[in-house]
């Protein structure tokens, strides 16, 4: 099994339930698989190999994501490239990565140089300038269905993204088949999603929010994309459009608990409010809390182990003897704490976050060394501080 097979279980169970909306489209599990293969079997004509590298470059909406599932679809590698970021890093970074094709809404041109790259525009608003666009192609591929490849869980990319780059160039990180497999199994046994789970993609479809996207394709949930994170329009599909799901980095909970009429407002189906990327303060935690009552949970990970290494649920944060902690390593994961040495440290004592299975990248793209310095008997090292309690808990 890879990722991709999510949308086809989703499809199987629930087939003309909605698995796909924004504020003015739905696509049910039918529509929505019939696009994503039309657009899977555009790709494999123009790229005939496996493996190809196809940049994605847009902002939240159902062009990109339909994109991104034609990627996984096709057998390609999804490079994840963000248009907020600057226009010469994003452009160093495909110097390095040297995308076969890039997929990009219309609002995204400006950030990176295209050069001679093929293009295809997601997003056209209203305008396409003579390129393909992944509407046409659907219309064009309409009824035809890709090829699976046979393709190896270890071995073969899903996709290659980039970390934060806070000291420099970003590196770029080859995420295998593996990884999407592994995060898929852990979020549905650790947060018990279901069928009538609902989420709400408002961080960027480009990063986190694509994380829990798969998941509710698994069992046949809704996945709504909003196009901004907008604090309102969070809160307003909350309460309207029956989320129950959703990952949100602190600074946007934040925003959302400053709503002037926040007091008033119920979420009578939220239940599982995510957080991560950053650290919540104690105080913070207990406000998120009142505002959201059993909904809050976070997890820990990073690009280089993606996402839920450890995690903790609702009724485990509200413990007073977990205020602080981001929760147990998660089944397919193990998680310890070293010394300088390279020792194991005891329960208690403080050291190195250090990590090793299912959700490990295979390394840095064309960055041995780099990949050397992270990876030492075994272990991926995380730069991250921190101790492990009597309980388990980071």
């Amino acid at each position: 099994m890879l990722p991709i097979d999510t949308l086809y279980r989703g499809h199987q169970i629930n087939p003309d339930g909605i698995a796909l909306e924004d504020d003015t489209t739905q696509l049910t599990y039918r529509e929505l698989l019939a696009r994503v293969e039309a657009l899977a079997a555009a790709l494999q004509e123009r790229l005939p190999t496996p493996q190809a590298r196809i940049g994605a470059c847009g902002f939240n909406n159902l062009q990109h994501v339909v994109a991104i599932l034609a990627t996984h679809l096709a057998g390609h590698i999804w490079v994840a490239v963000n248009p907020r970021s600057g226009k010469a890093e994003n452009t160093a970074l495909m110097d390095l990565v040297e995308p076969d094709l890039m997929i990009a809404d219309d609002a995204a041109r400006d950030a990176f140089d295209i050069g001679d790259m093929p293009f295809i525009v997601a997003e056209t608003n209203g305008r396409s300038h003579g390129d393909d666009t992944v509407d046409g192609l659907i219309d064009a591929y309409r009824g035809k269905r890709p090829e699976r490849h046979l393709l190896d869980q270890n071995r073969d990319l899903q996709a290659i993204k980039f970390t934060g780059g806070s000291t420099g160039l970003p590196k770029a990180v080859m995420q295998p088949y593996r990884t999407g497999t592994t995060l898929v199994g852990t979020v549905l046994s650790v947060f018990g999603l279901n069928a009538e789970d609902i989420q709400a993609a408002a961080a960027p479809v480009s990063h986190a929010a694509f994380i829990l996207m798969l998941p509710i394709f698994a069992v046949g949930g809704r996945n709504i994309v909003l196009p901004t994170p907008d604090p309102d329009r969070i809160l307003h599909s909350f309460e309207h459009r029956r989320v129950s799901t959703i990952f949100m980095p602190p600074t946007m909970i934040y925003k959302t608990m400053a709503d002037p009429d926040i007091a008033r407002r119920k979420f009578p189906n939220l239940r599982h409010l995510i957080y991560g990327a950053a650290p919540m303060p104690p105080e913070k935690v207990r406000e998120a809390q009142q505002v959201f009552p059993r909904a809050l949970e976070t997890l820990y990970g990073q690009t280089e182990a993606s996402s839920v290494c450890t995690t903790m649920t609702a009724a485990e944060l509200e413990m007073d003897a977990n205020n602080g902690s981001v929760g147990r390593a998660t089944p397919l994961m193990r998680v310890e704490i070293m010394d300088p040495d390279g020792n194991i440290l005891p329960t208690g004592k403080t050291g190195e976050v250090v990590v090793r299975g299912g959700l490990t990248m295979t390394g840095y793209y064309k960055n041995p060394n780099a990949t050397a310095e992270v990876f030492k008997d075994g272990w991926l090292h995380t730069g991250d501080g921190g101790l492990i309690d009597e309980r388990g808990y980071l």
